[in-house]
């Protein structure tokens, strides 16, 4: 379970890093190829990390230790959950409007 929460958190940094890039990027996919390439991996990288997201709620339940308490369940769900719903947000945000 520590590797899955190691690569949920190295996830969730370059989430944050591809956040921000495109936030303070120029949005003009149709002159610039380069961008909408690193447009289009960002949505896969998006997809992948919202599955990977779920996949973690289940983990999480399942290695559960009653001994440990509630608060810290409770915090590390609403961490997911808020992170998927980030992820969700960033990944339309990108996907072109018309």
């Amino acid at each position: 379970m520590i590797i899955q929460w190691i690569l949920f958190i190295c996830l969730w940094l370059l989430g944050i890093y591809f956040r921000l890039y495109f936030l303070f990027r120029a949005s003009n996919y149709y002159n610039d190829k380069s961008l909408n390439i690193k447009r289009i991996c960002a949505i896969f990288y998006y997809i992948f990390v919202l599955g990977y997201g779920v996949y973690m709620i289940p983990v999480l339940g399942n290695n559960y230790d009653p001994r440990q308490g509630k608060l810290l369940l409770v915090f590390l769900e609403c961490l997911i959950i808020f992170y998927l719903f980030a992820n969700l947000f960033c990944l339309i945000s990108l996907i072109e409007q018309r």
